[in-house]
């Protein structure tokens, strides 16, 4: 069993900066691929750590596991669990997560909400020019 370690800037800027070379991309290909400035895209192979939805839009690009792109991020061997309440919709149950697992779950929430703050500011923008009415048809 692989256990996630966590993700240190430098060193996924290493991995980053890796796969683009060993791909032959430049820099601008992939700011222009994820919708970002050039700019953005050096950061992260030098000091910022991107979204993980960037992480996961760029192993799709590679054609690569999440896993595989991050491989140096896991360790094998098992992590001691802690204890979390989790209902499913048919039950309430004990299930033991991670600390990794709840970060990634974390994680997903976090993207599941921009979506929805991008997908409300689009429709009040989209509102606020006429071209669609308050109740979503389009006019």
């Amino acid at each position: 069993m692989k256990v996630f370690v966590g993700i240190s800037e430098k060193k996924l800027g290493e991995i980053l900066k890796k796969y683009r070379t060993e791909y032959g991309y430049t820099q601008k290909k992939l700011a222009d691929y994820l919708g970002i400035d050039r700019t953005t895209y050096t950061k992260y192979e030098t000091v910022r750590k991107p979204e993980i939805d960037v992480i996961m839009r760029l192993a799709a690009f590679y054609n690569v596991s999440v896993e595989d792109f991050l491989d140096e991020f896991f360790v094998d061997g098992k992590k001691e669990t802690k204890t979390a309440y989790v209902s499913a919709p048919a039950k309430k149950e004990l299930m033991s997560l991670t600390e990794d697992e709840k970060q990634l779950i974390g994680f997903y929430r976090d993207a599941l909400r921009k979506e929805k703050i991008f997908e409300d500011t689009k429709n009040v923008w989209l509102e606020d020019k006429g071209i669609v009415s308050p109740q979503g048809d389009e006019e």
